[in-house]
């Protein structure tokens, strides 16, 4: 997982751009972006809308936006996934737009 969230660290801003690009396209639905290690040197990456995802997958992030009591439209995720493990990551727009 380590090398996984080192990808998407380097990459944050080109995943990002990817996820909007990739919710218009899909008419502004929620969704997440998913990103899968398929081997040491490759990477998948897709946009699931809520319908596509795995209920247990929308179970976390529907426990994720709730744990926000004032859930922001700015809140993005990404799902990281390789062999072992899966990790869900919360990332704020507006946050990245006021760190740069």
């Amino acid at each position: 997982m380590s090398s996984l969230l080192a990808f998407t660290n380097s990459h944050k801003k080109e995943l990002v751009q990817i996820y909007i690009t990739e919710r218009q396209k899909n008419g502004g639905l929620d969704g997440v972006l998913e990103i899968i290690k398929i081997t040491n040197d490759k990477v998948d990456v897709r946009y699931l809308i809520i319908s596509q995802m795995d209920p247990k997958l929308v179970l976390e992030i529907l426990e994720k936006k709730k744990e926000n009591n004032n859930p922001k439209q700015s809140l993005i995720y990404f799902y990281l996934c390789d062999a072992i493990s899966s990790l869900l990551i919360e990332i704020d727009l507006e946050e990245e737009i006021r760190s740069k």
